[in-house]
């Protein structure tokens, strides 16, 4: 990859935050929490497991420059959803979290030489893995997530939310493994 062609996914994801702020304008509190389907998740779901895969792609992206052939660790983000409560806490801070993981990481993309670009790390899932993979998976993420909160939002007008699952986790968000 070259400059050049890293330039569009380094501005995708520095945009993602505002995509999702975008995304979310004017959700009401039924909103948040509308379940669309027993296998999907609610907004105010989708917005922690942003947060949290934000805060973990900012520190693997620090890692594989800080460190020497580091070990990257997948995570189970359905055991974080239920573990973690995403089914009610506030997306507040949630939403601060994304944005601070988003600005200090864009602080330093554009600084990095052709050589840090390249330094791998191993993803125990993926495996070598470098900051170039990284910018690869992660400058969507945030524009993925987006998609589902826009459908989420066009189901629940006029329909009824689904009963409660119980604890987040027993739902599955759309699938990916960064």
């Amino acid at each position: 990859m070259t400059s050049e062609s890293r330039r569009p996914l380094i501005d995708r994801n520095r945009e993602g935050h505002a995509e999702l702020l975008r995304a979310l304008d004017a959700v009401t509190p039924e909103g948040l929490d509308f379940l669309p389907a027993p296998a999907e998740w609610t907004l105010r779901e989708i917005v922690h497991h942003v947060a949290d895969s934000e805060m973990i792609a900012a520190i693997r992206l620090r890692r594989l420059l800080a460190e020497d052939a580091p070990v990257i660790q997948s995570f189970d983000q359905e055991l974080y959803a239920q573990r973690l409560r995403y089914d009610t806490r506030p997306i507040e801070a949630a939403i601060l979290a994304i944005d601070a993981a988003r600005r200090t990481t864009a602080e330093f993309l554009d600084m990095l030489g052709e050589g840090q670009w390249q330094r791998p790390g191993t993803h125990t899932e993926r495996g070598v893995y470098t900051p170039e993979r990284w910018l690869e998976l992660n400058a969507g993420h945030a524009h993925d997530h987006v998609e589902q909160i826009r459908r989420n939002r066009t189901a629940s007008a006029g329909r009824e939310s689904l009963p409660s699952r119980g604890p987040a986790g027993s739902a599955s968000v759309q699938r990916n493994t960064l």
